[in-house]
């Protein structure tokens, strides 16, 4: 189960936030979905380190991904608590 949410969620949102191009490449459809992406921004935020350059604001980039990463661990929080899916 882990390997499938790997290989259909986490694979996908990465070859599509900018790995290996640049989204400014992009039609400005498919620049606008990436921008909701949050490896996007992992992505642009390594970019802009290794490289110093970027196609998004650097510390925009860092926000999000300090945001994401607060609620993931509140939700991961969250459902410890509540004991989901957790045997007894």
């Amino acid at each position: 189960q882990v390997g499938a949410f790997q290989s259909f969620v986490i694979l996908p949102l990465t070859f599509l936030s900018g790995v290996f191009y640049s989204i400014n490449q992009l039609p400005p459809i498919f620049q606008t979905l990436s921008r909701f992406n949050p490896f996007f921004y992992i992505i642009d935020g390594f970019r802009y380190g290794f490289f110093s350059q970027s196609d998004f604001n650097p510390w925009v980039s860092l926000s999000v991904v300090t945001i994401s990463g607060v609620a993931a661990a509140a939700f991961a929080t969250y459902l410890l608590q509540v004991g989901y899916k957790i045997r007894k």
